[in-house]
């Protein structure tokens, strides 16, 4: 993973659909994650408090660790070493 980035340009439509499912786990408004993890927190709060903390902590390990961790495999510049991809002529 270390030698990965700059997937972005080779890979568009699999950035913009990992951008849109990564924002959906986090838990970002509007996308249907937000709506899910509300719904649960909510009747967690209520009824298993133990719950309700390991589903926060969730949210925000998926936002904060997650999300970053991926994010420049597929943005910025290719950081390995130059090599031949077989299915391409030289």
């Amino acid at each position: 993973m270390r030698e990965m980035g700059g997937l972005r340009k080779a890979m568009p439509k699999t950035y913009i659909t990992f951008l849109i499912a990564a924002t959906s786990l986090a838990g970002i408004w509007p996308l249907s994650g937000f709506w899910s993890k509300d719904a649960i927190l909510a009747q967690a709060l209520d009824k298993q408090p133990l719950i309700f903390c390991a589903g926060n902590y969730n949210g925000i390990h998926d936002r904060f660790l997650h999300v970053p961790r991926h994010l420049p495999d597929l943005g910025g510049t290719y950081r390995g070493k130059n090599i031949i991809c077989m299915n391409r002529p030289p």
